[in-house]
Protein backbone atom coordinates (compact mmCIF):
# COMPACT_ATOMS: atom_id res chain seq x y z
CA UNK A 1 0.00 0.00 0.00
CA UNK A 2 1.51 3.66 -1.07
CA UNK A 3 0.73 5.24 2.13
CA UNK A 4 1.74 8.95 0.09
CA UNK A 5 -1.30 8.06 -2.40
CA UNK A 6 -3.77 6.71 0.28
CA UNK A 7 -6.97 8.83 1.34
CA UNK A 8 -6.60 10.17 4.93
CA UNK A 9 -8.96 8.43 7.60
CA UNK A 10 -8.25 11.24 10.68
CA UNK A 11 -5.29 12.73 12.24
CA UNK A 12 -5.31 12.84 16.04
CA UNK A 13 -3.40 13.88 19.21
CA UNK A 14 -4.33 15.09 22.40
CA UNK A 15 -6.32 13.46 24.85
CA UNK A 16 -8.57 10.06 24.22
CA UNK A 17 -11.44 12.11 24.40
CA UNK A 18 -10.19 13.05 20.80
CA UNK A 19 -10.41 9.51 19.42
CA UNK A 20 -13.96 9.04 17.40
CA UNK A 21 -14.67 5.49 18.91
CA UNK A 22 -13.85 2.90 16.30
CA UNK A 23 -12.34 3.55 13.19
CA UNK A 24 -12.84 1.92 9.69
CA UNK A 25 -11.16 1.30 6.80
CA UNK A 26 -12.70 1.21 3.38
CA UNK A 27 -11.00 -1.41 1.81
CA UNK A 28 -8.58 -4.51 2.98
CA UNK A 29 -5.49 -2.81 4.35
CA UNK A 30 -4.73 0.44 6.51
CA UNK A 31 -1.87 2.03 7.60
CA UNK A 32 -1.00 4.12 10.57
CA UNK A 33 1.59 6.45 11.07
CA UNK A 34 3.02 7.58 15.16
CA UNK A 35 4.70 11.08 14.52
CA UNK A 36 6.37 13.11 16.98
CA UNK A 37 8.51 16.24 17.70
CA UNK A 38 11.52 17.08 19.81
CA UNK A 39 9.24 19.28 22.35
CA UNK A 40 7.26 17.32 25.68
CA UNK A 41 6.30 14.13 25.67
CA UNK A 42 2.94 11.57 26.43
CA UNK A 43 2.01 8.53 27.38
CA UNK A 44 1.80 7.36 23.80
CA UNK A 45 -1.53 5.28 22.99
CA UNK A 46 -2.60 1.99 22.39
CA UNK A 47 -5.01 0.16 20.44
CA UNK A 48 -6.96 -3.32 18.38
CA UNK A 49 -7.26 -4.16 15.32
CA UNK A 50 -9.41 -7.12 13.93
CA UNK A 51 -10.93 -7.91 10.07
CA UNK A 52 -14.39 -7.43 8.79
CA UNK A 53 -16.55 -7.44 5.95
CA UNK A 54 -17.14 -4.46 4.08
CA UNK A 55 -18.95 -2.62 1.24
CA UNK A 56 -17.46 -5.56 -1.27
CA UNK A 57 -19.87 -8.27 -0.33
CA UNK A 58 -22.65 -6.15 0.88
CA UNK A 59 -22.13 -5.05 4.58
CA UNK A 60 -22.59 -1.17 4.24
CA UNK A 61 -22.05 0.93 1.34
CA UNK A 62 -23.78 4.23 0.03
CA UNK A 63 -27.05 4.46 -1.69
CA UNK A 64 -28.15 7.08 -3.70
CA UNK A 65 -31.40 5.58 -5.69
CA UNK A 66 -34.75 7.08 -4.91
CA UNK A 67 -35.72 3.31 -3.45
CA UNK A 68 -34.13 -0.09 -2.26
CA UNK A 69 -33.54 -2.50 -0.08
CA UNK A 70 -30.95 -3.54 3.22
CA UNK A 71 -30.76 -6.92 4.50
CA UNK A 72 -28.48 -8.69 6.97
CA UNK A 73 -24.89 -10.59 5.70
CA UNK A 74 -24.97 -13.90 5.21
CA UNK A 75 -21.97 -15.08 3.75
CA UNK A 76 -21.99 -18.74 3.92
CA UNK A 77 -25.51 -19.14 2.89
CA UNK A 78 -26.88 -20.73 6.73
CA UNK A 79 -30.06 -18.58 7.16
CA UNK A 80 -28.14 -16.65 9.86
CA UNK A 81 -26.07 -13.69 10.04
CA UNK A 82 -22.31 -13.66 10.30
CA UNK A 83 -20.38 -12.54 13.75
CA UNK A 84 -18.66 -9.40 14.22
CA UNK A 85 -19.94 -7.50 11.60
CA UNK A 86 -20.33 -3.17 11.32
CA UNK A 87 -21.99 -2.35 8.56
CA UNK A 88 -22.96 0.97 7.75
CA UNK A 89 -25.05 2.25 5.50
CA UNK A 90 -25.57 6.34 4.27
CA UNK A 91 -28.76 7.06 2.12
CA UNK A 92 -29.53 9.58 0.09
CA UNK A 93 -32.15 10.97 -2.55
CA UNK A 94 -33.45 13.50 -3.95
CA UNK A 95 -33.50 16.82 -2.78
CA UNK A 96 -36.39 18.58 -1.24
CA UNK A 97 -38.02 14.45 0.25
CA UNK A 98 -37.47 12.09 3.40
CA UNK A 99 -36.79 8.47 3.43
CA UNK A 100 -39.34 6.05 4.57
CA UNK A 101 -37.43 3.12 6.17
CA UNK A 102 -39.67 -0.38 6.31
CA UNK A 103 -38.40 -2.90 8.56
CA UNK A 104 -40.34 -5.97 7.16
CA UNK A 105 -38.29 -8.31 9.03
CA UNK A 106 -36.16 -8.82 12.24
CA UNK A 107 -34.71 -11.56 14.01
CA UNK A 108 -31.66 -10.51 15.88
CA UNK A 109 -29.72 -11.73 19.22
CA UNK A 110 -30.37 -9.08 22.24
CA UNK A 111 -33.00 -7.77 24.41
CA UNK A 112 -34.63 -4.33 24.23
CA UNK A 113 -33.79 -1.44 25.64
CA UNK A 114 -30.00 -1.77 25.43
CA UNK A 115 -28.96 -4.49 22.61
CA UNK A 116 -26.04 -4.73 23.92
CA UNK A 117 -25.15 -7.66 21.50
CA UNK A 118 -26.77 -7.78 17.87
CA UNK A 119 -28.91 -4.31 16.83
CA UNK A 120 -30.00 -2.61 14.23
CA UNK A 121 -29.85 1.13 14.38
CA UNK A 122 -31.04 4.29 12.29
CA UNK A 123 -29.58 7.70 12.36
CA UNK A 124 -31.45 10.89 10.61
CA UNK A 125 -28.59 12.32 9.01
CA UNK A 126 -25.04 10.78 7.28
CA UNK A 127 -23.39 10.40 10.35
CA UNK A 128 -23.56 9.04 13.88
CA UNK A 129 -23.23 12.51 15.70
CA UNK A 130 -26.93 13.27 13.83
CA UNK A 131 -29.99 12.25 15.95
CA UNK A 132 -30.84 8.29 16.49
CA UNK A 133 -34.35 7.32 15.54
CA UNK A 134 -34.24 4.29 16.40
CA UNK A 135 -31.88 1.30 17.93
CA UNK A 136 -33.66 -2.50 17.79
CA UNK A 137 -32.87 -5.68 18.49
CA UNK A 138 -34.57 -8.96 19.52
CA UNK A 139 -37.80 -10.32 17.38
CA UNK A 140 -40.03 -7.87 18.68
CA UNK A 141 -41.28 -4.89 16.77
CA UNK A 142 -41.64 -5.96 13.07
CA UNK A 143 -43.14 -4.93 11.03
CA UNK A 144 -43.00 -0.79 11.58
CA UNK A 145 -41.80 1.93 9.75
CA UNK A 146 -40.14 5.73 10.51
CA UNK A 147 -39.13 8.93 8.12
CA UNK A 148 -36.26 10.81 8.19
CA UNK A 149 -35.85 14.61 8.56
CA UNK A 150 -34.32 15.11 6.23
CA UNK A 151 -32.65 13.39 2.23
CA UNK A 152 -29.81 11.57 4.49
CA UNK A 153 -29.90 8.55 6.88
CA UNK A 154 -27.14 6.25 7.85
CA UNK A 155 -28.21 2.95 8.96
CA UNK A 156 -26.23 0.93 10.78
CA UNK A 157 -25.76 -3.02 11.61
CA UNK A 158 -23.33 -4.52 14.34
CA UNK A 159 -23.09 -7.42 15.36
CA UNK A 160 -21.03 -9.64 18.42
CA UNK A 161 -18.73 -12.41 18.23
CA UNK A 162 -22.12 -14.60 20.01
CA UNK A 163 -24.87 -16.43 18.69
CA UNK A 164 -26.34 -15.10 15.55
CA UNK A 165 -30.14 -15.32 13.90
CA UNK A 166 -32.02 -14.86 10.68
CA UNK A 167 -31.32 -10.87 10.52
CA UNK A 168 -33.41 -8.52 8.95
CA UNK A 169 -34.77 -6.98 5.88
CA UNK A 170 -35.16 -3.24 5.75
CA UNK A 171 -36.99 -1.34 1.80
CA UNK A 172 -36.26 2.49 1.87
CA UNK A 173 -38.24 4.55 -0.50
CA UNK A 174 -38.85 8.87 -0.90
CA UNK A 175 -41.18 10.67 -0.39
CA UNK A 176 -42.21 15.04 -0.28
CA UNK A 177 -41.39 16.67 2.82
CA UNK A 178 -43.71 17.99 4.54
CA UNK A 179 -42.15 20.17 7.21
CA UNK A 180 -38.71 21.58 8.41
CA UNK A 181 -36.31 23.73 6.45
CA UNK A 182 -33.83 26.31 7.44
CA UNK A 183 -34.44 29.35 8.99
CA UNK A 184 -31.86 32.11 9.98
CA UNK A 185 -32.32 33.61 13.62
CA UNK A 186 -32.03 37.49 13.90
CA UNK A 187 -31.33 39.97 16.33
CA UNK A 188 -35.35 40.11 17.25
CA UNK A 189 -36.79 37.41 17.95
CA UNK A 190 -38.75 35.07 16.07
CA UNK A 191 -41.52 32.39 16.55
CA UNK A 192 -41.85 29.12 15.45
CA UNK A 193 -45.29 27.26 15.58
CA UNK A 194 -46.34 23.94 14.29
CA UNK A 195 -48.54 22.80 13.12
CA UNK A 196 -49.56 26.69 12.87
CA UNK A 197 -53.56 27.80 12.11
CA UNK A 198 -54.24 24.64 9.52
CA UNK A 199 -54.42 22.58 12.86
CA UNK A 200 -53.19 19.06 14.04
CA UNK A 201 -51.34 16.93 11.91
CA UNK A 202 -52.39 13.69 12.35
CA UNK A 203 -50.32 10.31 11.75
CA UNK A 204 -46.63 9.26 12.31
CA UNK A 205 -44.56 12.65 11.78
CA UNK A 206 -40.63 13.30 12.36
CA UNK A 207 -39.64 16.84 10.86
CA UNK A 208 -36.31 18.97 11.71
CA UNK A 209 -35.73 22.86 11.30
CA UNK A 210 -32.05 24.34 11.11
CA UNK A 211 -31.54 27.69 12.76
CA UNK A 212 -28.65 29.23 11.77
CA UNK A 213 -27.63 32.69 13.36
CA UNK A 214 -25.77 33.80 10.21
CA UNK A 215 -22.55 34.48 11.84
CA UNK A 216 -19.67 32.35 12.73
CA UNK A 217 -19.37 34.40 16.04
CA UNK A 218 -22.68 33.83 17.37
CA UNK A 219 -25.08 31.36 18.70
CA UNK A 220 -28.15 30.69 18.50
CA UNK A 221 -31.32 30.79 21.78
CA UNK A 222 -34.13 29.27 21.54
CA UNK A 223 -36.58 29.56 24.02
CA UNK A 224 -39.95 26.72 25.09
CA UNK A 225 -43.68 29.03 25.04
CA UNK A 226 -45.73 26.12 24.76
CA UNK A 227 -45.30 22.43 24.76
CA UNK A 228 -48.54 19.86 24.27
CA UNK A 229 -47.20 17.28 22.29
CA UNK A 230 -48.50 13.93 23.10
CA UNK A 231 -48.82 11.36 26.55
CA UNK A 232 -45.84 9.05 25.82
CA UNK A 233 -42.78 11.36 25.83
CA UNK A 234 -40.71 8.17 24.41
CA UNK A 235 -42.88 8.63 20.86
CA UNK A 236 -44.01 12.44 20.99
CA UNK A 237 -41.33 14.86 22.10
CA UNK A 238 -38.94 17.96 20.88
CA UNK A 239 -35.18 17.94 20.58
CA UNK A 240 -32.89 20.86 20.50
CA UNK A 241 -29.14 20.13 19.73
CA UNK A 242 -25.81 21.72 18.79
CA UNK A 243 -25.63 21.38 14.95
CA UNK A 244 -22.78 19.41 14.71
CA UNK A 245 -23.01 17.95 17.66
CA UNK A 246 -19.51 16.85 17.85
CA UNK A 247 -18.30 15.29 21.10
CA UNK A 248 -19.45 18.64 23.41
CA UNK A 249 -22.50 19.67 21.89
CA UNK A 250 -25.92 19.52 23.80
CA UNK A 251 -29.14 17.39 23.34
CA UNK A 252 -32.42 18.57 24.93
CA UNK A 253 -35.48 17.07 24.91
CA UNK A 254 -38.73 18.09 25.83
CA UNK A 255 -41.94 16.71 26.31
CA UNK A 256 -45.27 18.26 27.78
CA UNK A 257 -44.33 21.35 29.65
CA UNK A 258 -45.10 24.34 31.33
CA UNK A 259 -41.94 25.01 32.39
CA UNK A 260 -39.85 27.57 30.21
CA UNK A 261 -36.75 26.37 29.05
CA UNK A 262 -33.82 28.01 27.09
CA UNK A 263 -31.66 26.33 24.66
CA UNK A 264 -27.97 28.14 23.95
CA UNK A 265 -26.39 26.99 20.52
CA UNK A 266 -22.69 26.25 21.28
CA UNK A 267 -21.94 27.05 17.48
CA UNK A 268 -23.40 29.48 15.23
CA UNK A 269 -26.43 26.63 14.32
CA UNK A 270 -29.18 24.62 16.00
CA UNK A 271 -31.86 21.78 15.32
CA UNK A 272 -35.21 21.44 16.08
CA UNK A 273 -36.19 18.16 15.88
CA UNK A 274 -40.27 17.44 16.66
CA UNK A 275 -41.23 13.67 16.67
CA UNK A 276 -45.12 12.52 16.74
CA UNK A 277 -46.53 8.89 16.47
CA UNK A 278 -49.77 8.08 14.85
CA UNK A 279 -51.75 8.14 18.13
CA UNK A 280 -50.66 11.53 19.42
CA UNK A 281 -53.26 13.57 20.50
CA UNK A 282 -51.14 16.81 21.24
CA UNK A 283 -51.60 20.38 19.28
CA UNK A 284 -47.75 21.10 18.57
CA UNK A 285 -45.49 23.46 20.31
CA UNK A 286 -44.41 26.90 20.33
CA UNK A 287 -40.63 28.47 19.73
CA UNK A 288 -38.59 31.02 19.94
CA UNK A 289 -35.71 31.82 18.46
CA UNK A 290 -32.96 34.46 17.71
CA UNK A 291 -29.01 34.96 17.86
CA UNK A 292 -28.01 34.92 21.19
CA UNK A 293 -24.94 37.48 22.65
CA UNK A 294 -22.74 36.29 25.33
CA UNK A 295 -25.09 37.47 27.84
CA UNK A 296 -26.59 34.51 28.92
CA UNK A 297 -29.37 33.39 31.68
CA UNK A 298 -30.27 29.84 32.90
CA UNK A 299 -32.98 29.23 35.33
CA UNK A 300 -32.84 24.99 35.60
CA UNK A 301 -31.34 23.10 38.09
CA UNK A 302 -28.49 21.91 36.45
CA UNK A 303 -26.55 22.49 33.12
CA UNK A 304 -23.51 23.32 31.16
CA UNK A 305 -22.14 26.30 30.53
CA UNK A 306 -18.97 26.88 28.03
CA UNK A 307 -16.97 29.36 26.65
CA UNK A 308 -18.43 30.64 23.05
CA UNK A 309 -17.05 28.39 20.18
CA UNK A 310 -16.00 26.07 22.89
CA UNK A 311 -14.13 23.56 22.07
CA UNK A 312 -12.14 25.48 19.87
CA UNK A 313 -10.86 28.90 21.09
CA UNK A 314 -13.20 31.42 22.03
CA UNK A 315 -13.35 34.99 20.67
CA UNK A 316 -11.61 38.53 21.58
CA UNK A 317 -12.78 41.08 22.93
CA UNK A 318 -15.47 39.39 24.99
CA UNK A 319 -17.06 40.65 28.24
CA UNK A 320 -19.79 38.32 29.09
CA UNK A 321 -22.04 37.46 31.90
CA UNK A 322 -23.94 34.02 32.53
CA UNK A 323 -26.67 34.00 35.26
CA UNK A 324 -27.91 31.29 36.58
CA UNK A 325 -31.14 31.21 39.22
CA UNK A 326 -31.68 28.19 40.40
CA UNK A 327 -35.03 26.96 42.55
CA UNK A 328 -35.50 29.24 45.94
CA UNK A 329 -33.53 26.80 48.74
CA UNK A 330 -30.95 25.50 46.84
CA UNK A 331 -27.26 25.20 46.97
CA UNK A 332 -25.79 26.04 43.36
CA UNK A 333 -22.51 23.96 42.38
CA UNK A 334 -20.12 24.81 39.75
CA UNK A 335 -18.02 21.91 38.35
CA UNK A 336 -15.40 22.53 35.83
CA UNK A 337 -14.48 20.03 33.84
CA UNK A 338 -12.49 21.95 31.12
CA UNK A 339 -10.49 24.92 31.83
CA UNK A 340 -7.50 26.89 29.56
CA UNK A 341 -7.53 31.13 29.21
CA UNK A 342 -4.36 32.95 28.56
CA UNK A 343 -2.49 33.72 31.53
CA UNK A 344 -0.72 31.84 34.63
CA UNK A 345 -3.15 30.76 37.31
CA UNK A 346 -0.38 31.99 39.75
CA UNK A 347 -0.96 35.62 38.38
CA UNK A 348 -3.78 38.19 38.94
CA UNK A 349 -5.09 37.36 35.49
CA UNK A 350 -4.66 40.67 33.63
CA UNK A 351 -5.44 39.32 30.07
CA UNK A 352 -8.10 36.65 30.10
CA UNK A 353 -10.14 35.35 33.25
CA UNK A 354 -13.04 34.32 34.69
CA UNK A 355 -14.90 35.18 37.84
CA UNK A 356 -17.56 32.98 39.53
CA UNK A 357 -19.73 34.80 42.07
CA UNK A 358 -22.76 33.75 44.46
CA UNK A 359 -24.26 34.14 47.87
CA UNK A 360 -21.42 36.01 49.29
CA UNK A 361 -18.39 33.99 47.72
CA UNK A 362 -16.33 34.76 44.72
CA UNK A 363 -13.42 32.93 43.16
CA UNK A 364 -11.46 35.84 42.51
CA UNK A 365 -10.48 36.02 38.40
CA UNK A 366 -9.39 32.84 37.33
CA UNK A 367 -6.84 32.31 34.25
CA UNK A 368 -3.79 29.58 32.73
CA UNK A 369 -4.57 25.84 32.28
CA UNK A 370 -4.41 24.88 35.64
CA UNK A 371 -8.45 23.59 36.11
CA UNK A 372 -10.33 25.02 38.96
CA UNK A 373 -11.75 23.22 42.11
CA UNK A 374 -15.60 23.17 42.23
CA UNK A 375 -17.47 26.46 43.41
CA UNK A 376 -19.94 25.58 46.01
CA UNK A 377 -22.45 28.45 46.99
CA UNK A 378 -24.64 28.97 49.76
CA UNK A 379 -27.94 29.44 47.53
CA UNK A 380 -29.39 29.09 44.69
CA UNK A 381 -28.10 31.72 42.73
CA UNK A 382 -24.91 32.51 40.88
CA UNK A 383 -22.75 34.43 37.69
CA UNK A 384 -19.90 33.21 35.56
CA UNK A 385 -18.28 36.58 34.21
CA UNK A 386 -15.65 36.25 31.08
CA UNK A 387 -13.48 38.84 29.73
CA UNK A 388 -10.99 38.73 26.94
CA UNK A 389 -8.55 40.76 25.48
CA UNK A 390 -7.68 41.25 21.87
CA UNK A 391 -4.84 39.00 21.49
CA UNK A 392 -3.98 35.70 23.17
CA UNK A 393 -6.79 33.09 22.90
CA UNK A 394 -7.70 29.47 23.80
CA UNK A 395 -10.42 26.30 24.39
CA UNK A 396 -11.64 28.34 27.47
CA UNK A 397 -14.22 26.37 29.93
CA UNK A 398 -16.88 23.89 30.17
CA UNK A 399 -18.75 24.18 33.41
CA UNK A 400 -21.19 22.07 34.80
CA UNK A 401 -23.85 23.51 37.40
CA UNK A 402 -26.53 21.32 39.40
CA UNK A 403 -28.88 22.74 42.70
CA UNK A 404 -29.01 20.80 45.37
CA UNK A 405 -31.32 20.53 48.15
CA UNK A 406 -29.86 18.54 50.54
CA UNK A 407 -27.37 20.50 51.02
CA UNK A 408 -23.52 22.62 49.29
CA UNK A 409 -22.85 19.53 46.36
CA UNK A 410 -24.61 17.20 48.07
CA UNK A 411 -27.30 15.41 44.98
CA UNK A 412 -29.35 16.87 42.08
CA UNK A 413 -31.29 16.32 38.91
CA UNK A 414 -28.38 15.82 36.43
CA UNK A 415 -30.93 15.24 33.27
CA UNK A 416 -29.60 18.38 31.90
CA UNK A 417 -26.22 18.11 32.36
CA UNK A 418 -25.29 15.72 30.15
CA UNK A 419 -21.99 15.80 28.94
CA UNK A 420 -20.84 16.84 32.45
CA UNK A 421 -18.89 16.82 35.24
CA UNK A 422 -19.44 16.52 39.42
CA UNK A 423 -17.86 15.37 42.19
CA UNK A 424 -18.13 14.32 45.85
CA UNK A 425 -19.55 17.43 48.30
CA UNK A 426 -16.83 20.03 49.59
CA UNK A 427 -13.87 18.13 46.99
CA UNK A 428 -11.15 18.36 46.90
CA UNK A 429 -12.02 17.81 50.78
CA UNK A 430 -12.79 14.74 52.38
CA UNK A 431 -16.74 15.63 53.73
CA UNK A 432 -17.06 14.44 57.39
CA UNK A 433 -20.40 12.40 57.83
CA UNK A 434 -23.41 11.60 58.41
CA UNK A 435 -24.21 12.74 54.37
CA UNK A 436 -26.40 10.82 52.18
CA UNK A 437 -26.18 12.63 48.66
CA UNK A 438 -28.45 11.06 45.47
CA UNK A 439 -27.95 12.53 41.77
CA UNK A 440 -30.55 11.30 39.22
CA UNK A 441 -29.59 11.37 35.31
CA UNK A 442 -32.59 10.25 32.97
CA UNK A 443 -31.67 10.23 29.15
CA UNK A 444 -33.43 9.10 26.22
CA UNK A 445 -29.94 7.30 25.34
CA UNK A 446 -27.08 5.61 26.72
CA UNK A 447 -24.65 7.48 28.73
CA UNK A 448 -21.37 6.47 29.29
CA UNK A 449 -19.78 7.41 33.16
CA UNK A 450 -16.29 7.36 33.61
CA UNK A 451 -15.52 6.36 37.54
CA UNK A 452 -12.93 8.10 39.32
CA UNK A 453 -12.67 6.94 43.55
CA UNK A 454 -9.92 8.94 44.79
CA UNK A 455 -10.49 6.74 47.81
CA UNK A 456 -10.34 7.03 52.19
CA UNK A 457 -13.34 4.51 52.73
CA UNK A 458 -12.36 0.69 52.82
CA UNK A 459 -13.42 -2.64 51.91
CA UNK A 460 -14.27 -5.73 54.28
CA UNK A 461 -13.12 -8.72 53.08
CA UNK A 462 -15.51 -9.57 50.53
CA UNK A 463 -14.66 -6.24 49.01
CA UNK A 464 -17.91 -4.71 50.15
CA UNK A 465 -17.51 -0.82 50.84
CA UNK A 466 -19.58 0.00 54.25
CA UNK A 467 -18.93 3.52 56.15
CA UNK A 468 -18.55 5.74 53.11
CA UNK A 469 -18.86 4.96 49.38
CA UNK A 470 -20.62 5.90 46.09
CA UNK A 471 -22.98 3.39 44.62
CA UNK A 472 -24.31 3.33 41.02
CA UNK A 473 -27.68 1.80 39.84
CA UNK A 474 -29.49 2.15 36.90
CA UNK A 475 -31.96 0.31 35.05
CA UNK A 476 -36.02 -0.32 35.71
CA UNK A 477 -35.35 -2.46 38.47
CA UNK A 478 -32.50 0.16 39.95
CA UNK A 479 -29.80 -2.83 39.79
CA UNK A 480 -26.98 -2.05 40.91
CA UNK A 481 -23.76 -1.36 39.27
CA UNK A 482 -21.19 -1.32 41.96
CA UNK A 483 -20.21 0.76 45.12
CA UNK A 484 -16.69 2.80 45.00
CA UNK A 485 -14.72 3.41 48.19
CA UNK A 486 -11.27 3.15 47.60
CA UNK A 487 -8.93 3.74 44.85
CA UNK A 488 -10.04 2.17 41.32
CA UNK A 489 -11.29 3.22 38.29
CA UNK A 490 -14.73 2.34 36.71
CA UNK A 491 -16.57 2.80 33.27
CA UNK A 492 -20.57 2.23 33.48
CA UNK A 493 -22.75 2.60 30.36
CA UNK A 494 -26.76 2.98 31.30
CA UNK A 495 -29.50 4.46 30.29
CA UNK A 496 -31.18 5.92 33.67
CA UNK A 497 -28.81 6.44 36.52
CA UNK A 498 -28.39 7.07 40.33
CA UNK A 499 -25.54 7.61 42.16
CA UNK A 500 -26.06 7.54 46.38
CA UNK A 501 -22.99 9.21 47.98
CA UNK A 502 -23.20 7.90 51.43
CA UNK A 503 -20.89 8.81 54.91
CA UNK A 504 -21.88 7.24 58.00
CA UNK A 505 -22.81 9.81 61.03
CA UNK A 506 -19.98 9.35 63.25
CA UNK A 507 -15.94 10.58 63.30
CA UNK A 508 -16.34 8.84 59.31
CA UNK A 509 -14.47 10.71 56.51
CA UNK A 510 -16.03 10.35 53.03
CA UNK A 511 -14.46 9.08 50.09
CA UNK A 512 -13.79 11.77 47.44
CA UNK A 513 -14.92 10.43 43.68
CA UNK A 514 -14.76 12.48 40.25
CA UNK A 515 -17.85 11.41 37.73
CA UNK A 516 -17.89 12.28 33.84
CA UNK A 517 -20.69 11.51 31.84
CA UNK A 518 -21.30 11.91 27.91
CA UNK A 519 -23.49 10.58 25.19
CA UNK A 520 -22.40 7.21 24.26
CA UNK A 521 -22.37 7.20 20.57
CA UNK A 522 -22.47 3.21 19.74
Amino acid sequence: MEVDNADLIGKFCGPTESIPGKIKSTGNTMSLNFVTNSYGIGKGFSGEYYATYGPAVGCGGNLTQPFGTITSLDIDGDGKYEHNLECEWTIKVDPDKIIVFNVTDMALEGHMPNCDSDYIQLFDGPTKQDSKIFKKCGNTGAPFFVKTTTNEAMFQFRTSIWGAREGFNVTFSQEDRICGGLLTATTQPQTLIFPGSAGPVSGSLRCAWTLDSGLSDTQVKVSSNELSIGSDCSKNFIEIRDKPRGTHGLIRTLCNSTTPHTFYSRRRMANIIYQQDASSAGTGFNLTYEQADCHQVYTSSAGRITSPNYPDNYHHHLNCRVAVYAPEGSFLSFYIQNFHMEGFSSSTCPYDHMVITGSNTTTGEMCGSTIPDPVFLNGPNGTVDVTTDYSINHSGFAITFVASTTGKGCGGNLTNAVPGFITSPYFPISPQGPMNCVWTLQSPQRIKVKINSLGSGSADEAGYCQDTYLEISGGPHRQSWGRYCTVMEGTIYQQNLRFTYFVAPGNVTGTRFKLTFSYMDD
